[in-house]
């Protein structure tokens, strides 16, 4: 086993506006969009990814980069 670092962005969402559910991709790194429930009719929609081994990489905003493009 070894540490990770995971990036990740939540975003507000009105309520059933996709399926509760968790989903991923195959890529390497591997993307993931999961739903976490809020309040008043709303929910937040969770995309994250671009993983690494910590302490093998120091590109936090390049990632997150590529992560809003995925998005």
């Amino acid at each position: 086993m070894a540490p990770y670092r995971t990036y990740a962005s939540a975003f507000r969402i009105e309520r059933t506006t996709i399926p509760d559910a968790l989903f991923w991709d195959t890529e390497d790194p591997y993307h993931y969009v999961r739903l976490q429930s809020g309040e008043a009719g709303h929910d937040f929609v969770i995309v994250g990814g671009e993983d690494h081994k910590s302490g093998t990489a120091n590109d936090a905003a390049e990632r997150f980069a590529r992560l809003a493009r995925w998005v």
